[in-house]
């Protein structure tokens, strides 16, 4: 009787043991790179009634990001600031010290060509959906010429 209860406890034990080790991890979303806003609420951008152009890095070694954006018209301004991503969820706090309008659950494409990020807003939730893209050295000289690089303060898109 002693041997079964043994055997019975060392059966359960290893059970416990392989249950507990077969939990899933929840992969790490690396959205490092370089992307160009395609959609947001789930219509195109060029359907918007105003110009909006959005460019976005995430550099991933340093985790900042820099933003170059254009609402309506006139000319691109650039934010800057810093990112974490924990497994799938990204925060962000801009150079002046503000923090992102949200946080964003993040999912990238199986070729990693688009970066959709989530707004875990619940009282405004969002879809904004990225395409990779380079930023164009126009974009960066606009911003450059009319004195908004790292600029610290206007209208957030993040």
């Amino acid at each position: 009787m002693k041997k079964i209860l043994k055997y019975t406890f060392v059966a359960f034990a290893a059970l416990l043991i392989l249950a507990t080790s077969c939990k899933k991890k929840e992969k790490v979303v690396n959205i490092g790179g370089t992307w160009e806003l395609e959609s947001f609420a789930g219509e195109s951008v060029e359907s918007q009634d105003m110009d909006i152009s959005i460019y976005i890095n995430f550099e991933d070694a340093s985790k900042t990001f820099t933003i170059y954006q254009k609402l309506g018209g006139g000319h691109y301004e650039c934010y800057e600031g810093t990112y974490t991503v924990k497994e799938n969820v990204a925060s962000g706090t801009y150079s002046d010290g503000t923090a992102w309008g949200s946080t964003y659950e993040v999912e990238l494409s199986d070729d990693g060509s688009s970066l959709t990020m989530t707004s875990l807003d619940t009282t405004n939730p969002e879809v904004y959906v990225y395409t990779s893209s380079t930023i164009p050295a126009s974009v960066v000289s606009d911003a450059e010429q009319y004195g908004s690089l790292t600029k610290s303060a206007g209208s957030y898109w993040l």
